[in-house]
């Protein structure tokens, strides 16, 4: 899969009908579990506090692409715990509709990495096989920390292109 993504379409269901593929998913697992150091860090709460996590296999035409994780405080968004994650659902758009909450910022991290066992039975691959292991926290425009998430591509089906254009600021 190519494809070159708008800065605006930072949903993995807006990136994938973007380039005109159909965005699935495969629930995984979700639980309530505690915040370790790293996850309360990124979304600026107390170690230990609850999380919703959220494992999922993102598919693009019915071929799995990501094995994601997503995390997101259970306290600001105490509903996410209670729903069916097997049906086809967007995190960013249950957020939108059910808080009001709009992700408009991300930091990513993108680091080589090679699939486990585990990883590599989700994405249809092989053990060892290269992957991109990516870290996202996601923000809201006035800076909030909303969900840190991390996922591991499928190498052999996937490829990224990117576009960096200068944006000169108004004097």
């Amino acid at each position: 899969m190519k494809a070159a993504i708008a800065a605006s379409k930072l949903s993995f269901t807006e990136q994938m009908k973007a380039i005109g593929m159909q965005p699935g998913n495969k629930h995984i697992k979700h639980r309530l579990v505690a915040a370790t150091d790293k996850i309360a860090r990124a979304l600026r709460i107390g170690v230990g506090e609850p999380i919703v996590e959220i494992s999922r296999v993102r598919l693009a035409n019915n071929m799995p692409i990501v094995l994601e994780t997503a995390c997101l405080s259970a306290a600001r968004f105490p509903s996410l715990a209670d729903i069916d994650w097997s049906k086809d659902q967007s995190i960013y758009k249950i957020l939108n509709d059910e808080y009001g909450v709009s992700i408009s910022a991300m930091d990513h991290t993108i680091k080589p990495a090679l699939l486990t066992e585990t990883e590599a039975h989700y994405l249809k691959s092989k053990a060892g096989s290269p992957t991109l292991l990516s870290e996202t926290i996601a923000y809201t425009s006035d800076g909030t920390p909303v969900e840190y998430s991390w996922s591991f591509s499928n190498g052999e089906k996937s490829e990224f292109y990117f576009h960096f254009q200068r944006v000169e600021a108004e004097a």
